[in-house]
């Protein structure tokens, strides 16, 4: 606890220290500046010629004398004088050098002895110049030369003073180169003694880090044992965490199976919504608990991957089928699309590689409320890559969301918008980096997001059962189509015949059981929902049989993508289960599964996965507008059946639908009423007929399985045609009919009714149904 004030206080001395060393550094420079200029001044005042040339001014001027002294005549006018006097004028010109004007400065004899040499040579420039005015005559020769003879005495004094003017110089120079060399040596003495101190600080200092290294060095092996340490505390978490899932997961398992036995007994509306809430939250918490699980074995490193051959089209179609109601019941459209040049295989682990996009699929659905959502599954802008784009249209997020979207605990839409435990994304991105790429998020608020997962490209040979598959004949199979709906019944039937099987179609449960008891068939197409018998009831019947018509393999049909009426159908004996709405394929490959599993190569029943397309919506969220026609299903079916078929086909649905309606409004318009009789009657009112109204109650049991059935079947039918706005309508009213009140009914049943011309006109608007004829008023 007192290393920390110690290395302070080390820290504070040598800089201390180096403060001094830098100050004096600083006073040394300072002081040397200051030599520096002095002895530079000195030398600009000195002139070691400046002697030679005034005495050489002197020699010159004795030279001009004597030569001006001659007779007059042409030898005194030739070129002699005018090149003696040319020196001369050149030596006067050397007074104007700031070395001599500063002497003259100084002394005012020398002043006088200066310019009376310029007015000398100025006067003589008008006849020997360079440049002369006048010819030099006698008189002016003896003018000038009287002038010439005064110059004597100032020569005179302006040698002798600049030769003292030199030797005093010579001695100031000498004190100065003194007293910088007193300087020098002090400056000296005081760096030497500086430098020692310094170095006396920097031994003791490196003493002081030696010792600091070796605590250092300790406490650095104190950390490495807390962290080994804290690794052991981490893992033996991660393990506690992972054993306590799967200690959990094992009886909620338990609690799962029980709700699913108990949403198949007769309860009232109160306990169905209790029921529904259970399983809400029952499956929240199964989430939870996957996601904990994964987290912990990804911090224990525990979390392997298994990289096996995986058909990319069937694993992007369960993913579809699992998204499709939950978009479906929002009012989004889901598009979903596998680019064709992909390989019909991958080298990769299947089962994280569908975690990841039902999570990310899943969170654009919940953070979407209107639009679409759309996965593209394509090849990756870099050579050797496959990319899973997932875009919506919801709600987008900033920069500072982006900035920690894979943090833990960290949701999309903010916290807790739409429940969940934050890891979804962060376990997303750690899977995508164990599958050697990475998850990429584009977004901005209100423009929507898109998440991009980026994997390597690693083509694989198919699986060796769908090879066998594809091997075995796939036509000329005997087919039994049990199905209530007329709609569907020809539906069904016009994709067997387009797959060349030949088929026969039974009406409800019974039926199928005495067609399978009467002739043989390849595999039975079974509907889960039908009048008389239902579909579980009638396959226990066939299996009842005896062979070979008990073994036949069933195949159920169902709008319910429920897991816990798959284990249904499984439980009753089914081979395997088809979602509605049923695709060409889908049936395709539903069935080259059973024919290649009734051959003799032992796949299980219940090991089947279906590639069937996803289930009927659940209810619509509030405020939510219905998507009317699902257009990829819808032309998907014309392109099986033929445009001109699927229009027909559509038109006897909406026509037998508008025709159905009203009757179902009036029974429940007759349990209005007798609900109202008998108010009215406890309420005292007379004339009340309570013998109407006991009747009708006694068929409310009746006529409330009628409606449910009718929406059931109007629902799948829907859901075969794309339309799934109508679907969600049949859902509703199926799922109320049992114990809703009269009004709620009708109130549900209007709002089906109302969906019938939206849909015909959305469906006119995308081509798939002719256009109405003119109205005649």
């Amino acid at each position: 606890m007192n290393a920390s004030p110690s290395r302070n206080s080390q820290r504070v001395r040598l800089a201390r220290w180096l403060a001094v060393a830098l100050m004096l550094l600083v006073g040394v420079g300072m002081v040397q500046w200051h030599q520096l200029r002095q002895l530079r001044g000195v030398a600009d005042m000195q002139d070691d010629a400046l002697l030679l040339e005034l005495q050489q001014l002197r020699t010159d001027y004795l030279e001009l004398r004597s030569q001006w002294r001659a007779p007059v005549g042409p030898q005194a006018l030739g070129e002699t004088l005018q090149q003696r006097y040319e020196t001369f004028s050149g030596r006067v010109a050397l007074l104007e050098r700031a070395q001599l004007q500063s002497l003259v400065a100084r002394r005012p004899e020398l002043e006088h002895a200066a310019r009376m040499l310029r007015d000398f040579v100025a006067r003589a420039d008008l006849y020997l110049g360079p440049n002369p005015k006048a010819r030099l005559g006698e008189e002016s020769h003896r003018a000038l030369q009287q002038e010439l003879e005064a110059l004597d005495d100032p020569i005179v004094a302006l040698a002798g003073a600049s030769g003292q003017e030199v030797a005093a110089q010579i001695a100031q120079r000498q004190d100065a180169v003194d007293a910088h060399g007193r300087v020098e040596l002090l400056l000296t003495t005081l760096l030497v003694v500086a430098v020692g101190a310094l170095a006396l600080a920097l031994l003791r200092q490196r003493r002081m880090l030696d010792q600091r290294s070796a605590g250092v060095e300790l406490l650095a092996q104190r950390l490495r044992e807390a962290r080994q340490e804290s690794e052991a505390a981490s893992q033996a978490k991660s393990a506690f965490l992972a054993n306590m899932s799967h200690e959990i997961r094992t009886p909620f398992q338990g609690l799962l199976g029980m709700l699913a036995l108990l949403r198949d007994t007769p309860l009232e509306p109160r306990q169905q919504e209790y029921l529904r809430t259970a399983n809400e939250a029952a499956d929240h918490l199964l989430s939870i608990l996957n996601d904990i699980l994964d987290m912990s074995k990804l911090e224990a490193g525990t979390l392997a991957l298994l990289a096996e051959s995986v058909s990319l089209r069937a694993l992007v179609g369960e993913v579809e089928q699992v998204m499709r109601p939950r978009a479906m019941a929002k009012g989004l459209a889901l598009r979903v699309h596998v680019a064709p040049e992909l390989p019909a295989a991958l080298e990769i682990d299947g089962t994280r590689l569908k975690q990841v996009l039902t999570k990310l699929m899943n969170n654009a659905i919940q953070f979407t409320d209107s639009g679409s959502v759309t996965l593209q599954v394509r090849l990756g802008n870099v050579s050797g890559t496959l990319e899973c784009a997932v875009t919506d249209t919801g709600i987008g997020m900033d920069e500072y969301t982006l900035s920690r979207l894979f943090q833990r605990f960290v949701q999309a839409g903010g916290p807790r918008r739409q429940g969940g435990t934050g890891l979804g994304l962060e376990i997303s991105r750690h899977l995508a980096r164990l599958m050697g790429g990475d998850l990429l998020v584009q977004s901005s608020p209100g423009a929507g997001s898109t998440f991009t997962l980026v994997l390597p490209l690693v083509e694989a040979q198919a699986p060796a059962a769908l090879e066998a598959d594809e091997r075995l004949p796939v036509t000329g199979l005997r087919v039994l189509v049990a199905e209530d709906h007329e709609i569907n019944r020809r539906y069904l039937g016009a994709l067997l015949d387009r797959l060349g099987h030949r088929a026969r179609i039974v009406r409800n449960g019974v039926d199928a059981v005495q067609a399978v008891a009467e002739q043989r068939f390849d595999l039975v197409l079974m509907d889960l929902h039908m009048p008389v018998l239902d579909g579980a009831g009638a396959t226990q019947a066939i299996r009842a049989l005896p062979a070979p018509a008990g073994q036949v393999p069933i195949v159920a049909l169902t709008a319910d993508a429920l897991p816990e009426t798959r284990q249904r159908c499984l439980g009753a004996g089914m081979n395997d289960v088809l979602t509605k709405p049923v695709t060409l394929q889908q049936l395709a490959q539903v069935m080259r599964r059973q024919a290649h599993a009734r051959q003799g190569h032992g796949v299980p029943a219940e090991g089947g996965a279906s590639a069937a397309a996803p289930a009927a919506p659940a209810a619509a969220a509030p405020g939510a507008a219905p998507v009317l026609v699902d257009e990829a299903t819808a032309n998907g079916v014309a392109q099986v059946l033929s445009a001109a078929n699927y229009r027909s086909l559509v038109q006897r649905y909406l026509d037998d639908l508008a025709a159905q309606l009203p009757g179902l409004n009036a029974q429940v318009q007759s349990l209005q009423d007798a609900q109202a009789a008998e108010e009215a009657a406890a309420a005292g009112e007379s004339g009340v007929d309570l013998a109407a109204a006991d009747e009708v109650r006694a068929q409310a049991p009746t006529l409330r399985a009628g409606l449910r059935e009718a929406a059931h079947a109007a629902k799948g039918a829907a859901l075969n045609l794309g339309l799934p706005g109508l679907a969600q309508a049949a859902l509703e009213i199926e799922k109320s009919a049992a114990g809703a009140e009269p009004a709620a009914l009708l109130a549900s049943l209007q709002r089906w009714g109302a969906l019938l011309p939206a849909t015909r006109e959305a469906l006119r608007q995308c081509g798939l149904l002719a256009a109405a004829p003119d109205a005649t008023v």
